[in-house]
């Protein structure tokens, strides 16, 4: 796409802010309670340079603050100015573009290319379709890949805790790369999700609660054992293998404006950013039930928040982690959140369209557009990832088998 602006630069400063409400919010609570707030990225109100000066955005709402000399060009979708810069490598940055790089030839064989179809006036990326039925096997694979490599992985093998998508594909690539694997998953997890762990080969280890009192239990039985602890969300190497989806899907599409994803605790959407940077609008999807990202952007900083509702089982995380807060507090631009009746008419809809059975996390980001959550403009090439498959199909079906 042309560029229709100059060259600009940006202040690197806190990028994030929430929207006016009519309410105060003073605690996630506050932000969970109030649907009215959208997370969106401050944009520049004026900016003039000549490249290769420096100049400050100035920000509705926020004073002008230091210089910078990263340099910005933007772009226009509809009417709106989107920034748009050459791929940043940040020193501070836990992964860049670059890990994404390594992870996709480091993974390459050991995961599926997944389709892209146009559906309406969107394209749906169909990570339902990789082994083990969610994108979870792409940062799976690069993380034990990069441990074995290292000579990290011990005798007793590796453990983890998942709400199922994970957990699957920790045993499904464990058991692939000749290693131990145990998961420990929360009792409120669909029985089909531990049974798909339990059929790649894994130990299957069930606790009372959510995702987060399973993790509390794995680093328990991680101290007894001495398994290397497999983090679902927050490492490096994970984040990086949840970003090839991004690479690829930039193969797939030409032109892409804006992608549309689902956020349990970050990792997915942090590594969609590592990939994109400022060059494509990301935009982030959770359930007004559970949505540590959006509470973070709009608090600033991690919070913990409540989880309930029907996609808690993977997008269920009490608290961003923080490898995938450093990348999305920096390169997502809006995050959103959507109800679970518009999460089941999401699942519905891609049954009755498309005869995907689609789990409720997989359908968030496609219910953000349905519900106008997210809206595109026109012209707009928007991406959504659809990425899960993980449950009982009578649940999306109507029909029991």
């Amino acid at each position: 796409m042309p560029l229709d602006e100059p060259l600009i630069s940006q202040t690197p400063r806190q990028p994030w802010a929430p929207q006016p409400s009519t309410r105060s919010v003073s605690s996630a609570t506050d932000v969970m309670a109030d649907r009215s707030i959208v997370a969106r990225k401050l944009q520049p109100m004026r900016a003039t340079t000549v490249v290769g000066e420096t100049s400050t955005w100035h920000v509705r709402g926020v004073r002008p603050s230091t210089t910078s000399t990263v340099l910005r060009p933007v772009k226009r979708i509809g009417k709106r100015v989107v920034s748009m810069p050459a791929r940043m490598v940040a020193m501070d940055l836990p992964v860049t573009s670059a890990d994404v790089e390594a992870a996709a030839v480091r993974i390459a064989g050991h995961v599926r290319r997944t389709p892209v179809i146009q559906h309406d006036a969107l394209w749906l990326k169909l990570e339902l379709l990789q082994h083990a039925g969610s994108f979870k096997s792409r940062g799976a694979f690069n993380r034990l890949l990069t441990e074995q490599a290292a000579g990290a992985i011990p005798a007793a093998g590796v453990i983890t805790a998942s709400g199922g998508n994970h957990g699957a594909a920790v045993a499904y690539a464990s058991a692939r790369l000749g290693i131990a694997a145990e998961v420990v998953i929360p009792a409120t997890s669909p029985t089909l999700k531990r049974d798909v762990i339990a059929r790649h080969g894994a130990r299957v280890t069930v606790v009372d609660g959510y995702y987060d009192d399973a993790q509390g239990a794995a680093e328990q039985r991680r101290d007894e054992t001495g398994a290397l602890m497999i983090h679902p969300f927050d490492h490096p190497a994970t984040v990086a293998g949840q970003g090839t989806m991004a690479r690829e899907v930039e193969q797939q599409v030409d032109g892409i404006d804006t992608l549309v994803v689902a956020s349990g605790g970050g990792g997915f959407t942090a590594g969609q950013a590592a990939w994109f940077a400022d060059r494509v609008r990301i935009v982030s999807v959770e359930p007004e039930t559970s949505q540590c990202v959006r509470a973070a952007l709009v608090a600033g900083e991690p919070v913990d928040v409540t989880v309930t509702g029907v996609a808690a089982d993977s997008l269920g995380a009490r608290r961003i982690g923080q490898v995938p807060w450093a990348v999305v507090r920096r390169f997502v631009d809006e995050a959103v959140v959507v109800g679970d009746e518009d999460i089941r008419a999401a699942q519905r809809a891609l049954w009755d369209d498309l005869r995907l059975v689609v789990e409720p996390g997989g359908a968030a980001a496609l219910a953000a557009i349905r519900a106008g959550a997210y809206r595109p403009a026109p012209g707009e090439r928007v991406v959504v990832a659809v990425c899960g498959s993980n449950c009982d199909p009578a649940t999306v079906t109507g029909v029991a088998g």
